[in-house]
């Protein structure tokens, strides 16, 4: 089960586990900025995004990751605000 601010997704699961969550932003205050990211997070890109635009804005870090179609436009519009081109 996947839970965030905007209510939780099942998938098959049968229970339910917390976990810790952090931005990217607040994960780059306590350790070096990665240069290169790869984002696996089913449908949760633009909540990343969100989470790290002042370290993306700062640090200039390459990425990798895969974007379905409803979130396709929103995502691209996130990086191209934040200086980054999709290749």
């Amino acid at each position: 089960m996947v839970c965030h601010s905007k209510g939780c997704a099942t998938s098959g699961a049968r229970s339910r586990v917390k976990v810790p969550t952090f931005t990217l932003d607040n994960l780059s205050e306590r350790f070096a900025a990665p240069m290169f990211l790869k984002i696996d997070v089913e449908g949760s890109e633009v909540m990343v995004l969100k989470g790290g635009q002042r370290m993306l804005a700062e640090i200039r870090s390459m990425m990798y990751f895969e974007v379905g179609g409803e979130n396709a436009d929103e995502t691209s519009a996130l990086l191209h605000m934040l200086g980054y081109f999709l290749i």
